[in-house]
């Protein structure tokens, strides 16, 4: 009786949101759901649906409803009829019960972030994303401290690709914004003149790749943008590895540390329409990045090709050498051993996930 129910409302569902810890019923873990339904008027409260909805999962959402968020967005026109881009941020009722015991949950707006322009792209990064190391050892043996955040997401707005036409090349931009979904913080905003869409991203550990078309240059272009924690300067690997660092306290998504911004750009042999990343069980192998390319085919680029820190000069130091640091070129090759699809074709390809 509680199929056909279940059906209407998975056809209903505007948003699902995946809970990245299980809850263990006594048998067996048990992932939930958050099942956001649409309300109309457009500003009302949304609706929020537990699945599944039984004793254990509501005994584990009352306990953990305050640290439970999630994000809609809204495409609308502003008071001069130009396209807005407004993401609104969620939160429950810290120990809040279900409301009248119907699998439902009492929603509060938490934040709004309002960017001008037309969405373009849209990435989230995986919460349960396995990551191998916080730190990054340099070749002198001095350390980046990563910024984990796993309530990042990464919003493009700008000029469509159904406006570019109407517009001369020098006034198309793209503005690219990673934001704190806790908070609604903006982390890092970057402009790309003489740009535009559609956007192709992907968000991993503390970094994001995206590619844009360049209307000047008539080509595609790849940014890569690295976060890192600039709070922890006295870390050495004696300390870690003895345990004798000050910094042991849980990070927060509710308060972000002064964060150390690399950002560089490449541009792409081969034209793309979708990119997405390798994943280990682990995160310790070398990531991937697993590019679509117009032609169907999946291309397997390292990430080292696009690293902000490659040097930009022709000959690297030994310490660059001993990180596999490149020399810095513009035009990112294609190798064609590098075809993960070799002489297949492949239609489509699920590039990003959201929650």
């Amino acid at each position: 009786c509680c199929a056909p129910l279940l059906l209407l409302l998975l056809l209903l569902v505007l948003q699902v949101v995946p809970q990245p810890q299980p809850v263990h019923d006594g048998a067996a873990d048990q992932f939930t759901f958050l099942l956001v339904e649409p309300t109309l008027p457009s500003n009302a409260l949304p609706k929020v649906h537990l699945l599944p909805d039984s004793a254990t999962t509501q005994q584990h959402v009352a306990k953990s409803s305050g640290s439970l968020f999630f994000w809609l967005l809204q495409q609308q026109a502003d008071a001069g009829g130009s396209s807005q881009t407004v993401l609104q941020g969620y939160g429950f009722e810290a120990g809040a019960d279900l409301a009248a015991g119907n699998g439902l949950l009492r929603v509060v707006p938490a934040w709004q972030v309002v960017l001008p322009g037309q969405l373009l792209g849209l990435a989230a990064k995986d919460a349960t994303e396995p990551v191998h190391s916080y730190v990054k050892v340099l070749g002198d043996r001095s350390l980046k401290y990563n910024y984990l955040n796993p309530n990042l997401l990464f919003v493009a707005t700008g000029t469509s690709p159904a406006d570019a036409g109407a517009l001369p090349a020098e006034q198309q931009q793209v503005s690219v914004t990673l934001l704190n979904t806790v908070t609604g913080g903006v982390l890092h905003q970057q402009l790309h003149s003489g740009c535009a869409g559609p956007v192709h991203a992907v968000v991993s550990q503390n970094w994001v790749v995206y590619a844009l078309r360049d209307v000047v240059a008539l080509r595609q272009q790849a940014t890569v943008v690295e976060l890192y924690d600039a709070s922890h300067h006295d870390l050495s690997i004696a300390s870690i590895l003895l345990g004798r660092t000050k910094h042991s306290a849980a990070l927060s998504s509710y308060s972000s540390p002064p964060l150390e911004v690399l950002s560089q750009s490449f541009y792409l042999q081969h034209s793309i329409k979708g990119i997405s990343v390798s994943q280990t069980k682990q995160g310790i192998t070398t990531k991937q990045l697993l590019v679509n390319t117009v032609s169907d085919q999946v291309y397997a680029l390292d990430k080292r090709y696009l690293d902000p820190r490659r040097p930009l000069r022709a000959k690297v130091t030994p310490e660059e050498a001993e990180e596999r640091l490149m020399p810095y070129h513009e035009l990112v090759v294609f190798n064609a051993l590098q075809y993960v699809t070799q002489d297949k074709q492949v239609r489509r390809q699920s590039c990003s996930k959201r929650p």
